[in-house]
């Protein structure tokens, strides 16, 4: 619709999104702080990987194996209804070099997931 990211919608409706109430649950089960930053960061990506200068790095890997996963099992598909992953295109450059992969590897990972029977998209 109108909104870029799924979080401006909630943020518009409900005055907060689910990437800040997660962070706060997780702040209050007192989870490690990087396990924190990756669910408040999940949908900034982009801005997370822009920045090179070899700190949080566990962050980084969590953020990455996350996006990697959503985008392998069609989130963009099967909870948004659309036919591209946006957050993917964006930041998928970023993430792959991040995990030393290419796009070969990626459908590699699919292939073998299906052979495991897991659905991938």
């Amino acid at each position: 619709g109108q909104h870029e990211r799924v979080i401006d919608l909630e943020n518009e409706k409900f005055n907060t999104n689910h990437c800040v109430v997660g962070y706060f649950t997780a702040k209050s089960w007192n989870l490690p702080e990087h396990i924190c930053q990756v669910i408040a960061e999940h949908h900034n990506t982009k801005q997370v990987f822009a920045v090179k200068d070899g700190k949080n790095q566990q962050q980084k890997t969590l953020l990455a194996v996350l996006k990697l996963a959503e985008h392998i099992c069609g989130n963009y598909k099967v909870l948004g209804l659309q036919d591209s992953d946006p957050e993917w295109e964006d930041s998928q450059d970023d993430i792959l070099e991040y995990l030393g992969l290419t796009a070969y590897d990626i459908e590699d990972l699919k292939v073998g997931f299906i052979e495991m029977g897991v659905t991938v998209y």
